[in-house]
């Protein structure tokens, strides 16, 4: 893929574009070595859990972000698994999800997670609860191709042994995602000088 078509390539999930630019500095994390740059806002997806509670619900957030080491850039989306869900009374354990399944009009785009590694200093995206997982799903151009011309319908998450959980959308809209390829030209080196 050519390095001219990211700008195009990289607004996805474009149920709506954000209408200002929410684009977070690049921060560099000392410990890792690593360029990271996200977005203000993540989308927030969720879940009910009535039977264990009327209200409260699970949430997973995803958000774009782009880590650059030694000048490369990479591609994830930011995979927070968070609960309002008190499960201590239960011993039920929250979900350890392995696999995102994104669910585009009426396909499914799998994607293996692996855990955050990127950043010492935290979670590339705020949520409102604790994170009780924080989670990355590598994503290429063609991915990101794809995404932008289909329509997220919802997420559903796989762990390990075989249980699933299904979220659909809560709150939030895509950011765009031309801005973070904009301000770079194809990864986020900033000029020392």
């Amino acid at each position: 893929m050519k390095p001219d078509h990211v700008l195009s390539l990289l607004l996805v999930f474009s149920t709506g574009c954000a209408s200002s630019n929410n684009l977070l500095a690049p921060r560099f994390d000392d410990d890792s070595g690593n360029m990271i740059v996200a977005y203000e806002d993540a989308l927030v997806l969720a879940r009910p859990v009535p039977h264990l509670s009327t209200s409260a619900r699970d949430y997973v957030y995803l958000g774009p972000v782009e880590v650059t080491r030694n000048g490369v850039p990479r591609y994830y989306l930011w995979v927070g698994v968070t609960s309002t869900v008190d499960r201590s009374f239960t011993g039920e354990p929250p979900l350890r999800p392995v696999k995102l399944s994104l669910k585009l009009d009426g396909e499914t785009l799998d994607l293996p997670l692996d855990a955050w590694e990127y950043d010492s200093g935290g979670f590339p995206y705020a949520t409102v609860t604790p994170v009780l997982a924080s989670l990355r799903a590598p994503v290429s151009f063609d991915d990101l191709e794809r995404l932008q011309d289909e329509h997220l319908e919802g997420v559903t998450l796989h762990a390990e042994d075989g249980l699933t959980a299904d979220f659909d959308r809560w709150r939030g809209r895509w950011p765009e995602w031309q801005l973070m390829a904009q301000d770079a030209g194809m990864g986020f080196i900033v000029d020392a000088q």
